[in-house]
């Protein structure tokens, strides 16, 4: 392959591919006529190096990702252990914007406020919406199977679930007015607190009680009213067992995305 084509395909230069072959990543062989020959391993290695360097890996670097397995674990976690160093830097800088944001003269915050404190890294969780949706998916399987399959049917104590829940929501709602306030100024904020996710969990869970145990007591007087001939009440139990159902379902939907439902903008 001439160097023309393989400049087509790896959209690098011509001074790139030049530096590259310098540094010893790249061994490519001539022909008679003296012009160079790539081969298709050469492409592939390039299109790696421009991956690589687009990561943030210096010639160093590289040259240790691809000299044995041992030196590319290596490198690789050094290189995860920098970026989280930057993240705890990006995110106590987001902290420090976020109080300026609420009010926060800038005299009061002190210069050892924007140095990274090593010993408290940025702690996250990959696809945490994933993991919510499915904590809440199952939790709403099993909260449904305790109240309509395993829960004897009758008269439920839905008041003291109402109110819990109405002390879970106004926490939630507490904890997430910065974001409501961001978002309308236009910022928006991908990070999730892990109290702002308990206390949302926590409302998805009561909620979940609630309509189950709605559900329990539908179905008790359902039978009642079904012995009695009073098919409209009956109707009546069975759809609104259906609303609560969907409602339920339509929250363990809403948990799987990452723009969620804000508990505040509703209330």
């Amino acid at each position: 392959m001439q160097l023309k084509e393989v400049l087509e395909e790896t959209k690098l230069t011509k001074k790139a591919i030049r530096h590259y072959e310098d540094c010893d990543l790249l061994e490519s062989s001539r022909k008679s006529n003296g012009y160079k020959n790539y081969s298709e391993e050469n492409v592939q290695q390039l299109k790696s190096i421009k991956k690589l360097r687009k990561l943030g890996f210096s010639i160093e670097e590289i040259k240790k990702f691809f000299e044995s397995e041992s030196k590319k674990q290596e490198v690789v976690i050094r290189k995860m252990n920098e970026n989280e160093k930057i993240l705890t830097q990006h995110y106590q800088k987001k902290e420090l914007l976020s109080a300026l944001n609420d009010g926060k003269v800038i005299e009061e915050i002190y210069p050892e406020e924007l140095e990274v404190i090593e010993e408290k890294p940025y702690m996250y969780l990959q696809n945490i919406y994933k993991v919510f949706g499915w904590i809440n998916l199952i939790s709403f399987v099993m909260m449904f199977l305790y109240f309509i399959v395993l829960r004897e049917h009758g008269i439920q104590r839905i008041g003291i679930l109402v109110i819990l829940q109405s002390v879970v929501i106004v926490i939630s709602v507490e904890l997430q007015k910065r974001r409501s306030k961001l978002k309308k100024q236009g910022v928006h904020v991908l990070e999730r607190k892990p109290r702002e996710m308990v206390f949302q969990y926590l409302a998805n869970l009561i909620s979940y009680g609630v309509s189950g145990a709605i559900i329990n007591e539908g179905l008790f007087f359902a039978r009642m009213h079904l012995k009695d001939g009073d098919y409209f009440t009956v109707s009546g139990n069975i759809l609104m067992g259906f609303m609560f159902l969907g409602l339920s379902v339509g929250m363990v939907f809403l948990s799987f995305l990452e723009d969620d439902l804000d508990i505040s903008t509703i209330l």
